[in-house]
């Protein structure tokens, strides 16, 4: 599949705008001891590790290639 297509399947799920990436993952709060040791990621409890929107962009990608 084409980049391009890949890239409008993201865009169509995720708002990659700075203040909605921070409204979205609840960056505001305060993690960063939690997220200072053992790493970031890879860990559960954390927004970034969410899977929540796998089945929208496995929908968008799929609709992007019937095109």
């Amino acid at each position: 599949m084409p980049d391009t297509a890949l890239t409008k399947a993201v865009e169509s799920v995720f708002d990659l705008r700075p203040a909605a990436i921070i409204r979205d993952l609840d960056l505001k709060r305060p993690i960063y001891e939690a997220t200072a040791y053992h790493g970031h990621f890879g860990r559960p409890g954390f927004t970034w590790e969410r899977t929540d929107r796998a089945a929208k962009l496995q929908e968008a990608v799929a609709a992007k290639a019937a095109r």
